[in-house]
């Protein structure tokens, strides 16, 4: 099952639907007095052939990475990965096939040589970043890699969250293991989102309630952040704006911003006006903050100034072809913001909606619709 609707799941009936019916109302952006995504020039969907969009091979995407010029998908129920070009969305290569042994693959990576494919299998799969081949395929008792759910690189570092409970680093040039970082002491509680904020790791607990700080340096336990007044209730997603943290919480539509240097709560985001309706992946770049939230007949993206929280816009699929359904994965690559809708069918009888299988590109600044793929 997509991480975002096993989340949306979880969340019954603590999710608050006044949100997503505003929502569906309006996406405006602030100083604006038209919907936004409705400027001149946004563009429709890619015009491509049938059999040049078969070539993109999504299937249920559900992870995303940028590694240079090139954009890096990760299809879960397609068991593969696509590449293509962020300058012109063209397609460059689709990668699948028993050596790679993808297998529901969940997170993606680049460290510019390297791509890094976590497998919910339990494994990870290294490519060549250059031409797609294979490197090597990580596994093993040694590894505690039961069902990996996240990726981070530190340097020459890759940890890989296990959602079983655990850390596992690996040394990027060689795959060897350098440790599994795991314990009670940790509190890991179905970690499945990770962040890196100067020398220390911060994995979201989706079941404890909390965040666990690690030294990414040593693999010590630094402090588990949680509490009343940090508003942490199942979180899903992190981001971290080179200054403070952002951690999305599905059931109470919020999301919390944290202080990684002294674990300190700064402030939830909650109003209506961010249009967060159980919002799930969050990612960070330059100013902004970008955060999706998958579910429902209004799914959306929101970006809020980093540090203040300032509200910018938020998009969804009445103010244009956006074709947000599901959105599983955010990233940032040069002024635009790329979006991976896994699709649901579990949502087609009761919204109408047809699941798609695509990508959508954002303008990073305005929010305006760029192109879509599928």
């Amino acid at each position: 099952m997509n991480r975002s609707i096993r989340l949306a799941r979880r969340a019954g009936a603590k999710r608050v639907t006044a949100v997503l019916a505003s929502a569906a109302l309006a996406a405006f952006a602030v100083g604006s007095s038209v919907a936004a995504g409705t400027a001149a020039g946004a563009a429709p969907a890619a015009s491509r052939s049938a059999a040049a969009r078969a070539s993109y091979g999504f299937n249920a995407p559900d992870a995303l990475a940028v590694d240079g010029h090139d954009l890096w998908v990760a299809n879960r129920a397609g068991n593969s990965v696509t590449e293509l070009s962020t300058a012109n969305g063209g397609f460059i290569r689709r990668i699948s096939g028993g050596r790679y042994r993808f297998s529901t693959p969940t997170a993606i990576l680049g460290d510019g040589k390297h791509i890094f494919v976590a497998n919910r299998a339990g494994s990870v799969t290294e490519l060549n970043a250059s031409n797609g081949s294979w490197v090597r395929t990580i596994s093993g008792k040694a590894y505690h890699l039961s069902a990996p759910s996240a990726l981070k690189l530190d340097g020459a570092h890759l940890f890989v969250v296990d959602s079983a409970g655990g850390l596992t680093e690996l040394n990027t040039s060689n795959g060897s293991l350098v440790r599994t970082i795991r314990g009670a002491r940790y509190g890991f509680d179905d970690p499945i989102a990770i962040a890196l904020a100067g020398a220390d790791l911060f994995v979201v607990n989706h079941a404890g309630n909390s965040v666990t700080e690690v030294n990414a340096g040593t693999g010590a336990w630094v402090r588990t952040i949680s509490g009343r007044n940090f508003g942490l209730d199942q979180p899903a997603g992190i981001a971290f704006d080179g200054a403070d943290l952002w951690v999305t919480d599905p059931p109470t539509n919020s999301v919390t911003e944290i202080n990684p240097a002294a674990g300190s709560f700064v402030q939830v985001l909650n109003s209506s006006v961010y249009g967060f309706g159980s919002p799930t992946v969050a990612t960070s770049a330059g100013q902004r903050v970008y955060v999706a939230s998958p579910p429902g007949h209004s799914p959306m993206v929101t970006a809020f100034g980093a540090g203040s929280g300032h509200f910018y816009w938020y998009m969804c699929n009445t103010n244009g072809p956006y074709h947000f359904n599901n959105p599983s994965a955010l990233v940032v690559s040069g002024g635009d913001v790329w979006v991976a809708n896994a699709g649901s069918t579990e949502f087609v009888t009761q919204y109408g909606m047809a699941p798609q299988n695509s990508l959508t590109e954002m303008n990073a600044i305005s929010g305006d619709l760029i192109r879509t793929f599928s």
